[in-house]
Order: C-alpha cells, then structure tokens, then sequence
C-alpha cells in the first residue's frame, strides 16, 4: 500500500497537502496527512503534544513532507480556518511563495451550521430533539417498539419495508443536523404510533412533544434550512470538486439561507 501512495505521488505534476487535527477517543490529539494528486492518498498520521500546537509546530510537521514530495510540485496546502491554521500558511507562502493556503470549504460551511445551531429558538428545539433521539437509541427495548411501529408504517406504502434509523449528530460536525432531522421526519408516524404503545416509557414532555403538531411544523421548517447545507457538504467532499466550483457553491448557499430566500 505504501508503495501505491508513493508512486501515486511521484506520478503527479502537482498536488495539494491537506492537514486535519483531530482528537481520538483516547483523547489524544492526531493530525494526518493527505496528499491529494488530485486524487487523495494518506501520508502520514502524527500524535502531537497539545501544548504545542502552535503554527510553528505544525511547521514542523509539514516542512518534511513538502521536502519529500518536492516543493517544485505543492501548490497549495489546505486547512481548517483555525487561525494557527491560517498562520501556518502565512509560514509556508513566507518560506514558499508559490505555496498558497485555502481553508477548508467543508469546515466553513460547518461553521455556517454551528451559528445557525445556536440561534436560541433552533438550539432549543434541537435539544428536544437530541434529548428524544438518545433515550430511544440508548434504550433496546424504545428502539426495538419503534422499529416494529416503522415496519407497519412502511407496510402500508410501496417500496422498502425497513424503517429509516434514528440518527444523531456529531458535536463537531453540524452539518450532520439535517440528517438528525430527516431521520426524525421519516419516523413520524412511527413516532405517534408509539405513543399508544403502553411499554414505550417516556417521560410525558416526550410524549406530548410527539404529538404536537406544531412541534413537527417547526422540525419540517428546520429541516428545509439545513438541506442546503447538508447538500453543499457532500459537493464540496467529492473527490471531482475543484477550487473553481467553490464560489458558486457559497453563492447558491447564500441564495438558499439569505435574507431574500
């Protein structure tokens, strides 16, 4: 495999060097390396030292590897918008002036999620929602009465019989809102027809919060916001998006979320 990504990159004219931090569930802090060609391979993964991690730290992390590919073929390093991160491109272009640095389109369009996750009304609601979605996953006997209840609800209609599992969000990635949404509005009915059910245990604010009709309005409203942004994210992750589909992106995100929409 090594040999693959080896000869992968020394095949390409040019190629970008993507760099992602993120904590495992040791709670130890990873950065990997990508190399996209465009096509993108795996480079390395590096533990860090929290404390060090500065922009002349993760100079030092990504110094090696320019050297290794050839600075002659990096065009440009791509990041999350941190601003260690932003510096750490400052230190690049400085020490390379051909090297430009591109933040992350994918981590700002996360970012447009989590402001919109924080509006007092949505964040309400999406702790209602949270709350819902974990007690029935955390209970086998909850998902087990859900699942039977979506299996007579998709009886009655065509297609595949095999009920839509609930789904959660990540705390990091708030783009994953709007597939907690969907999952939700795809049990609906499933949903009301729990409530009926005696050994569905819920406290009463669940329940009456499923049988709200306003409250299914307001999940419906709140789904068609993150739409846009759920389908931007998987345009922008694609292996066959370029930087120059990037504007029009934003722009059609823009017309989708904007005061005008």
């Amino acid at each position: 495999v090594q040999k693959l990504v080896e000869n992968t990159i020394a095949k390409c004219d040019y190629c970008s060097i993507v760099i992602d931090g993120w904590t495992n569930v040791s709670n130890k802090n990873i950065h990997n390396i990508i190399i996209c060609t465009p096509l993108p391979v795996f480079h390395s993964s590096v533990e860090c030292d929290a404390a060090k991690q500065d922009s002349k730290y993760l100079m030092t992390l990504l110094e090696p590897v320019i050297a290794d590919i050839g600075p002659e073929k990096v065009t440009s390093i791509v990041t999350d918008n941190e601003a260690k991160m932003k510096k750490l491109g400052f230190l690049v272009n400085k020490k390379h002036a051909h090297i430009f640095h591109t933040g992350c389109a994918a981590h700002a369009i996360n970012l447009i999620a989590k402001d919109i996750a924080r509006i007092d009304s949505i964040a309400t609601l999406l702790k209602l929602l949270n709350s819902l979605v974990e007690t029935i996953k955390k209970s086998s006997k909850l998902s087990q009465i859900l699942r039977k209840n979506g299996k007579i609800v998709k009886g009655t209609t065509k297609g595949n019989k095999n009920p839509v599992v609930l789904r959660l969000y990540s705390k990091t990635r708030f783009y994953g809102i709007g597939d907690m949404l969907s999952s939700v509005l795809s049990n609906r009915e499933a949903l009301l027809l729990c409530t009926s059910d005696d050994e569905f245990i819920v406290d009463n604010d669940a329940k009456k919060m499923i049988l709200d009709m306003d409250f299914w309005e307001r999940v419906t409203h709140l789904k068609r916001v993150f739409e846009p942004i759920t389908e931007a994210i998987a345009v922008v992750e694609a292996d066959e998006c370029s930087i120059a589909a990037i504007p029009e992106i934003f722009e059609d995100l823009y017309q989708a979320l904007g005061p005008h929409s």
